[in-house]
């Protein structure tokens, strides 16, 4: 009697702080398995027509000659535009599409060729409504989708769109009505109301573990209440027993279903999404560019074959090769000889370990044929590599294309496991829309409906009220205390409940420095919490360290002020007002980055940590000026001057719809004797008070902190401590400050300086270290560095730059608080 008592306890709580959620997870799990997904994918919307066979003697204008005017690219593949055969090439910037007669390019596609490809497409009745280019704030439905995008909405039910590349007039997604749907309620259950695609999120964790506890006491009850006699519940009316009764024996029959639901579902969510993928051991090893080379041999050249779906020509490992892809499969061949190539075991190794990241060693390589109990969802004959590691990790890599295909391990296994029992594909068909499925989500669904009803019957109204006056705090309004960096009061602000901490403050006339808008996106308006802070959301995991989320750092637009909070602010913050400052001098540097100096127009005293940025004021239409923040490149006794650089960002060639960027035109086009108007310094990047080593690794604009920290360093501080900074460009036309870090390596013992160039082209004649500047300070420093626990990082660079770094730091084991990042507020 004890235990049914106490499992009726939780149960009835459990459920009543859990029961809308699984009403929702009910609601939305029957809408997903009654559709026909492949109808939510909007396959109706457009014409099945496989494209015809292809003519390779039409692609006359050589590959070579391709190859010559993009060197940069990482793969050139053929199509057809209107019966046009074109080339297709992928560069760093995005495809270009060029005429395979003649290699005239053909991107961006006018308006025209695109609203015809839009109707070729549709295959509804309704007129073609409008068509517009997404260049900025795309809607939330290809919110994950590169921009540029066409979106064409047609007049018809279910208000279909469909989203079309401007650069290959390629159809990139199809959405309607059900499709929105269909996603609104994928973001009910996953519980994930930002991004709509995050199943790791602790609010998921912890509801599916309440669930799994509601379900489980549920079950017990169940079996209990099977004992009892007739007379038992005698004294409930007709209609509640049939309820009941109802409810009991339908719960008997898919209880079981809906724990192994909650089991398997909280299983997905605590699996780190990274590892289920393997990519927490891959190395994500940026594509290859194919350089120029006369010998590569034309499509003519290749052997003639039927059926040719698809030709491309990409790099695998050192060898250049062509891809032919026909509806038997594939196929490569050496682009220089145009002979067939073998993935071969030893090949097949070779590619595997230069992806693998882990610590095993390679044991076997297996040819097995897809798919297996690893790989259900691909097909096609692989070679199974096998790493000793202690998960079990296997990589599969495809025999026709030598490209992996699948990377698998213990958790990878599980998850899969844990899939199948969710979705009910007991047979292997991977889909969720079988007969099985559909009435089991709809008996969950009364089940869930009815518990509700039974739950809240369960309860008087006076345990309704007791709690509701425990969880209803007083008022409407918040407190919101500022405190200064020495902890000391600077102002008490009452504002409504709910609002962002950002813009509680700015009501204030406190303004964080910051040019996103609220998005999370630029990372400058921190905040210290002074109690316990709130759970960290996505934008504050990327911009912050561990160690500063731990001492309470989040991002105040992202925050809201839910209860009485106190947090600090920096003193740059509460003191800095704007002012003014002219120009007096503007060069370029490179082609596309410009030195930008200035004079102060102040009386006060200035001065800034070496690192600190500076917000610029640009002037626009509307009434409140945009603001950008650009790096300071000299620490501050080096002259009575400031010095910016400014990389120009310019708009996409012959696309006159997209915006070049608005900051970076009006700083670089600025002249001796402009004024402009400033506001800071601020910032956080700064050189740590140690004796510790200091590796700097940076490219491009991120040059500016980087070079300003270590001036400091050297020249000012005449610091001993090791400095060495690895600087990373794409050729030697993007170099500057070499004449200047050269004098300072000859100068200072201590210093030295190394450039490495990502995509030298040959006029360079390059003798010095080529590759991504993370790989090149890896292999020829880091590798072999005595002891790294005694060094500190400093970054700065574009946003991939940055991210390949911190992945590399994070596996050689660098604790974060030896880590700087500046990210350019990206």
């Amino acid at each position: 009697m004890k235990a049914s008592f106490l499992s009726r306890k939780w149960h009835k709580w459990l459920f009543l702080v859990i029961g809308v959620q699984m009403c929702l997870w009910a609601i939305s799990g029957f809408y997903m398995v009654t559709m026909s997904i492949d109808y939510i994918h909007g396959d109706h919307l457009v014409q099945e027509k496989a494209p015809p066979p292809l003519h390779l003697t039409t692609y006359t204008y050589p590959v070579n000659q391709v190859m010559s005017a993009y060197p940069e690219a990482t793969r050139i593949e053929t199509g057809n535009l209107f019966e046009t055969p074109v080339y297709k090439v992928h560069t760093p910037n995005g495809i270009q599409m060029i005429n395979a007669r003649n290699g005239i390019s053909l991107s961006p596609l006018a308006r025209s060729q695109v609203k015809l490809l839009a109707e070729n497409l549709y295959t509804g009745n309704g007129a073609l409504a409008s068509l517009e280019l997404l260049s900025d704030n795309p809607p939330s439905e290809v919110q994950t989708r590169p921009l540029p995008l066409w979106r064409a909405n047609f007049d018809d039910l279910w208000s279909p769109s469909l989203y079309i590349s401007p650069a290959t007039g390629e159809l990139i997604t199809k959405r309607h009505d059900f499709w929105r749907a269909f996603d609104f309620l994928w973001m009910l259950h996953i519980m994930d109301y930002e991004t709509r695609s995050d199943v790791n999120n602790w609010l998921l964790r912890i509801s599916a573990t309440i669930i799994t506890l509601s379900t489980l006491t549920g079950i017990w009850l169940l079996f209990y209440s099977f004992r009892r006699t007739k007379g038992q519940s005698a004294s409930a009316n007709s209609g509640g027993r049939f309820f009941r009764a109802l409810h009991k024996w339908l719960g008997l029959f898919i209880g079981l279903q809906v724990t192994i639901w909650a089991v398997s579902g909280l299983t997905m969510s605590i699996l780190d999404h990274d590892m289920v993928q393997g990519h927490d051991m891959s190395r994500h090893a940026s594509l290859a560019s194919l350089g120029s080379d006369q010998s590569v041999k034309t499509l003519s050249d290749l052997p003639p074959q039927n059926g040719v779906m698809k030709v491309a020509l990409w790099r695998l490992q050192d060898q250049l090769v062509y891809e032919i892809t026909r509806q038997e499969g594939a196929r490569l061949y050496d682009a220089r000889s145009a002979t067939p190539l073998t993935i071969t075991a030893e090949l097949s190794q070779t590619i595997a370990a230069s992806d693998y990241a882990g610590p095993g060693a390679l044991l076997s390589a297996v040819p097995v044929n897809m798919p297996t109990s690893d790989t259900p969802r691909l097909s096609g004959p692989a070679w199974k590599i096998d790493f000793d590691d202690g998960r079990g990790t296997a990589l599969y890599i495809s025999r026709e294309t030598g490209q992996i295909t699948g990377r698998v391990n213990a958790a990878t296994r599980l998850f899969n496991v844990a899939l199948m029992l969710h979705f009910m594909d007991y047979p292997g068909n991977n889909h969720f829309n079988s007969p099985w499925i559909i009435f089991t989500g709809f008996a969950t669904l009364w089940l869930a409906l009815s518990g509700m009803i039974l739950i809240f019957q369960s309860f008087t109204k006076a345990e309704f009220k007791a709690a509701f006056r425990k969880i209803t705090a007083p008022g409407t309004t918040r407190t919101l205390t500022v405190l200064d960096s020495a902890g000391g009061l600077d102002n008490q602000i009452t504002s409504p409940y709910g609002g962002t901490i950002y813009d509680t403050l700015a009501k204030a006339e406190i303004i964080l420095p910051s040019h996103c808008g609220g998005g999370g996106t630029c990372g400058l308006c921190r905040v210290q919490y002074a109690d316990l802070p709130p759970v960290a959301v996505e934008a504050d995991r990327h911009h912050f360290t561990q160690h500063e989320l731990d001492q309470g750092y989040r991002l105040s637009c992202q925050h809201r002020l839910a209860k009485d909070t106190a947090i600090c602010l920096p003193e740059d913050v509460l003191t800095k007002t704007p002012f003014t400052a002219e120009v007096t001098a503007n060069r370029k540097l490179t082609p596309t980055i410009h030195e930008i100096k200035m004079k102060l127009r102040t009386s006060e005293a200035f001065s800034y940590d070496p690192g600190s940025y500076m917000l610029v004021d640009i002037p626009g239409t509307d009434a409140a000026p945009l603001k950008r923040a650009y790096s300071l490149a000299t620490p501050p006794q080096d002259a009575e001057e400031i010095v910016f650089n400014i990389r120009r960002i310019p708009a996409p060639t012959d696309q006159s719809e997209l915006p070049a960027g608005v900051g970076s035109h009006y700083m670089c086009d600025l002249q001796a004797g402009d004024s402009v108007t400033l506001s800071g310094p601020f910032g956080h990047f700064k050189a740590q008070d140690s004796d510790n080593e200091m590796i700097f690794i940076g490219g491009g604009a991120g040059m500016a902190p980087l070079r300003a920290i270590i001036r400091d360093q050297l020249l000012h501080k005449r610091t001993k401590r090791k400095i060495s900074f690895w600087y990373g460009v794409r050729n030697t036309t993007d170099i500057f400050y070499q004449e200047e870090f050269a004098q300072l390596e000859q100068q200072h013992a201590n210093m030295t300086f190394q450039i490495g160039l990502s995509d030298p082209v040959p006029q360079d004649n390059w003798q010095g270290l080529s590759g991504y500047i993370h790989e090149i300070t890896m292999e020829n420093y880091l590798a072999d560095h005595p002891d790294l626990t005694k060094v500190e990082f400093y970054l700065c660079g574009p946003p991939a730059m940055l991210k390949a770094t911190r992945i590399m730091l994070k596996q050689l084991g660098i604790d974060e608080s030896k880590i700087a990042f500046d990210d350019f507020g990206i």
